[in-house]
Formats: C-alpha cells, sequence, structure tokens
C-alpha cells in the first residue's frame, strides 16, 4: 500500500468528525437528552451558592449545554452549519469554548532550552506546557533516542483554547503527569523522552462533562476511521527505530465498565506490537492521580 493511499484511508477530517458526532447524536439521542437534563439541573442548583467567578462559569457550562440542547432537537444544524458553530467556539464563547472540530496534535515534551528526557522536563516545568509537535521530529535526533510514548482517549477542554489545538494532557493531566510519572518509574527509564499522544485526536466530549458525550463520540470515530488513525500514527512512531520503547496505555475506562474505553485501545495495541518486543503496561488516566497514585508494572511481553 503506497503512502499517500494510506493517508487516504486513515486521515480523519473535521467532516468525517462532524458526522461521527451526529451518528453519535442520533443513536443515543434520548439518552443523551436524559444526562444534559441532569447535569443543568445540577448546575443550576448551585447557582447563588459560590463565588463570583464560579458563578459565571456555571453560567457558561448551562449556555453550552443550552447550545447543545438545542442541536439535539435538530441535528441538521451541525451538517448545515457546521463552519458557522466553530467559528462561534473562537468569537463568541470566549475562554469557555463551545467545542472544537480540529485536530489536537501528538507533542514531545520540552524544556524551555529543548531537553526532552523525562527526568529533566520534570525539574523544570510544573504542567509540560512546552511542547514540540511530533512532525517536527522525524528527522532529528530526537526521534533516535528511548521514548515512552503515553496513550490517552481524547482531548477535552484545557487542550483547546478558543476553540484552537493547544497540545495533549494539559492543565490538570499534566500536572498529575508532572507529579507521578517520574516517582513511579525506575532509574533506567528517566532518560526517556515523553510523547503524548490521544487515541482520537478530536474532542470527543465536545467541550461538556465527559459523561454527556465523550463515550458515544469517541466509539464512533473509532469505528470510522479512529482506530486505523492510531494504528497509523503508533506504526510511524515506531518505525522510527529508537533504541527502546515504553507503551503506556492511560486510556479512561468510561461509562461502561463491562466494555471501558482502553480495551478498545489495549486490543489495538496488541495488532500492532504484533512480533515486536516492546515494553507497555496498562495504568489509570492521568486525571485520577491526584487521590490514586498510578502502578505501573512495566513488562517486556508480545501477544500470544
Amino acid at each position: 500500500m503506497s503512502d499517500a493511499k494510506e493517508k487516504v484511508e486513515t486521515e480523519i477530517t473535521s467532516e468525517n468528525f462532524r458526522n461521527c458526532i451526529i451518528n453519535a447524536l442520533s443513536k443515543n439521542r434520548e439518552e443523551i437528552k436524559n444526562e444534559c437534563e441532569k447535569l443543568k439541573n445540577k448546575l443550576k442548583s448551585g447557582l447563588g451558592n459560590k463565588k463570583q467567578s464560579k458563578t459565571k462559569e456555571i453560567e457558561n457550562k448551562l449556555k453550552v449545554l443550552n447550545a447543545w440542547s438545542k442541536i439535539l432537537q435538530d441535528l441538521s444544524i451541525l451538517k448545515e452549519n457546521w463552519k458557522n458553530l466553530l467559528e462561534d467556539s473562537t468569537k463568541k464563547w470566549g475562554k469557555q469554548n463551545f467545542f472544537s472540530g480540529k485536530c489536537c496534535p501528538d507533542q514531545y515534551v520540552r524544556t524551555e532550552e529543548n531537553k526532552y528526557t523525562l527526568e529533566e522536563i520534570c525539574k523544570a516545568q510544573l504542567d509540560f506546557l512546552k511542547r514540540t509537535d511530533i512532525k517536527e521530529v522525524y528527522d532529528n535526533r530526537i526521534a533516535a533516542s528511548p521514548v515512552i510514548i503515553l496513550i490517552l482517549e481524547s482531548p477535552h477542554t484545557d487542550e483547546f483554547e478558543q476553540g484552537e489545538p493547544v497540545g495533549p494532557a494539559m492543565g490538570a493531566t499534566g500536572v498529575a503527569i508532572h507529579s507521578f510519572l517520574l516517582k513511579q518509574l525506575d532509574e533506567k527509564y528517566k532518560s526517556c523522552r515523553l510523547l503524548l499522544m490521544n487515541a482520537i485526536q478530536f474532542q470527543c466530549s465536545l467541550g461538556v462533562d465527559t459523561k454527556i458525550f465523550r463515550d458515544h463520540v469517541f466509539r464512533e470515530v473509532w469505528n470510522d476511521k479512529g482506530k486505523e488513525n492510531f494504528k497509523s500514527r503508533l506504526n510511524k512512531y515506531l518505525e522510527t527505530n529508537p533504541p527502546e520503547v515504553v507503551l503506556i496505555n492511560a486510556c479512561t475506562q468510561g461509562k461502561n465498565k463491562k466494555a471501558p474505553l482502553y480495551f478498545l485501545v489495549e486490543a489495538t495495541l496488541n495488532e500492532v506490537i504484533g512480533e515486536r518486543h516492546i515494553k507497555r503496561c496498562r495504568i489509570t488516566h492521568p486525571s485520577r492521580w491526584h487521590w490514586k497514585r498510578p502502578e505501573l508494572k512495566i513488562e517486556d511481553s508480545t501477544p500470544k
């Protein structure tokens, strides 16, 4: 298969993402409506009992939920006004984004001085704000050193500013990685670079509480082009022939405990690894690390 053909088959466009949203909302409309109403009632109950800054935040969240409630009544709004809705995210909604329809790139974390080892970046910054997009490093020395690839499920609100992607694992997630990952690793892994990637690079949460849309949209995108896009990106990173790779699946569970989202990623990792001897482990999402520290059990294994 040619590289050009593979790109056409695995690339997810903004329009692909829109169509997956429409399908996910159409299939799960009543459940999503009920969840929206529950969250709106919960938020409304907090109005008047919070500080002014919190009240404004709640009002903004209600504004976004009301916009999605309107869309749920008429899904043709997404198809006919997609570009206008995306522009609203950058013009009308301020710091509280509506949602983003743009791809959030995989990134290496670095220091201000362009140092990339996990030990150096953890000493230098608290929230991993300095980044290098993966596309910038294929042909230089960075790609030829050991790497830890930390896999998350999809970007949420902190990963975008006014509709524009910033990078994976921002906000509290980045702080958790900084605070706990290095402490859980053996000394030999501290010289590795850290590559952050999302299994799905689009905002499956649609900018609201992850209980409402994320799981439905994630699965729809995954079953469309998401899985193949993830495999294509991961294969490309592994084919740069780094001397050592550690794959950490930190994808979240989601609402369905019997069929968690991380199962989809774990099964796909088995396909990608094949006969390669690559160290790997499965841990909880970093958003949980603040109250339950991860247990890293890195194993050198291949699927049986």
